[in-house]
């Protein structure tokens, strides 16, 4: 991810996410990459299932705000 191959990252974090089952900075990490692939919806759905498991994410509440805007 911090060399900008979000679809490569993809696949490993949904691997890991298999293994940790639903870490929140895992989803976090998903979820930014689907947005920046363009895979908004299955952005939002990562980011607001983090959100479920963690409510005090203010940069997560604030990215799931930037991706309903750019939707609409």
């Amino acid at each position: 991810m911090g060399l900008e191959k979000y679809a490569d990252a993809i696949a490993s974090f949904l691997e890991g996410n298999r293994i940790y089952n639903s870490d929140t900075g895992l989803l976090n990490a998903l979820g930014t990459c689907y947005f920046r692939t363009r895979r908004t919806e299955e952005a939002l759905n990562v980011l607001n299932a983090s959100i479920k498991l963690n409510p005090d994410q203010a940069d997560v509440k604030k990215l799931i705000e930037e991706i309903q805007g750019k939707k609409k």
